[in-house]
């Protein structure tokens, strides 16, 4: 590591630039992938509202890998509103 900080030095770089590149990049991986799979999440209540009744139902959540949609049917009704399918995905 010391040789490549030398060649980067004498490339016309700064050592706190030097060292900039040596911790920021491994941050950048581990967040950037993170970023990725938070980003990613659940689809959005329209993708999944299929028949469009403004209701998520069983059937529909059941095309969602990562849904309990026990846990997410707060009121217990069988079907997904959009407020207990929002909190679902910020859970």
């Amino acid at each position: 590591m010391a040789r490549m900080a030398m060649r980067a030095i004498g490339k016309g770089l700064t050592q706190l630039e030097v060292y900039d590149m040596k911790y920021s990049l491994p941050a950048l991986l581990i967040f950037g992938f993170a970023g990725t799979t938070l980003a990613q999440g659940l689809p959005s209540f329209e993708e999944v509202d299929t028949n469009n009744d403004g209701q998520i139902s069983q059937e529909e959540a059941a095309a969602i890998e990562g849904l309990d949609f026990a846990t997410a049917d707060a009121d217990q009704n069988g079907s997904l509103s959009i407020e207990e399918y929002n909190a679902a995905q910020s859970e």
